[in-house]
């Protein structure tokens, strides 16, 4: 009987031998398993989104309302070409400069013959006005003058310069006074405006009295004649 029993422990041992190495690749197994399982899967890395550059529209530039030009002398009018003008827009054979320095706006420019008084209408292109500190080409309507000139360009000649080479005396041309009227509608008076000798003159305006300043061509002096138009006490 102590026999049997011995062998029956023996082979308990021996089955046991062989059911603990399987036993233990079971464990090794599972803890692989397990580690697998913990090990994280890397978080893929995100893609930044580039930037849009937005480009702003162009500038919308303004252009400036065109502001209207004075009207031209007349074309043949070559010296004084270009400038405003007072006289008659076809007659362009010569002509003289007037500056108002009156410190007040014209808005009419009327010439008569000293000896007969009758002043013609408006020389001013319609709708202008011979402002302050503005300078005009002036031509006047001198029958003398235009049958000598019998359309050469003499502009900015004095009718001395015209006359005398053909032998005509300026005796034969006319004295002219000059009407001026301001923009508050009073009315003075150049008396036995001299054009034939000068080229250009500035008006001026002094105790109520309109006179020209100007520089004789004839003996390079300068005149006025406030001192004349004072004694008319207009």
């Amino acid at each position: 009987m102590k026999k049997r029993s011995i062998a029956i422990l023996l082979a308990g041992v021996l089955a046991c031998s062989f059911i603990l190495p399987g036993c233990g690749d079971s464990d090794e197994s599972a803890t692989a398993e397990t580690e697998a399982e913990e090990t994280e899967t890397p978080t893929p890395t995100a893609t930044a989104t580039p930037e849009v550059t937005v480009t702003p529209p162009p500038a919308v530039t303004e252009t400036p309302e065109a502001t209207p030009e004075p009207t031209e002398a007349p074309s043949g009018a070559t010296a004084l070409e270009g400038m405003p003008y007072i006289g008659r827009a076809d007659f362009a054979d010569w002509g003289l400069i007037l500056t108002n320095q009156t410190g007040q706006d014209i808005i009419s420019v009327q010439f008569c013959d000293s000896d007969q008084g009758n002043y013609l209408e408006n020389a001013l292109p319609e709708g202008e006005v011979f402002s302050s500190g503005e300078s005009r080409a002036v031509f006047l309507d001198i029958p003398v003058l235009d049958e000598v000139c019998a359309g050469t360009v003499a502009t900015a000649s004095t009718a001395h310069e015209i006359l005398d080479p053909a032998g005509i005396s300026t005796d034969a041309l006319p004295a002219l006074d000059i009407l001026l009227t301001f923009a508050d509608g009073t009315g003075h008076v150049i008396h036995y405006f001299d054009y034939t000798d000068m080229d250009a003159a500035d008006i001026y305006y002094q105790d109520g009295y309109v006179y020209l300043d100007y520089i004789s061509v004839e003996t390079g002096a300068e005149w006025s004649n406030y001192d004349g138009e004072s004694s008319y006490g207009m």
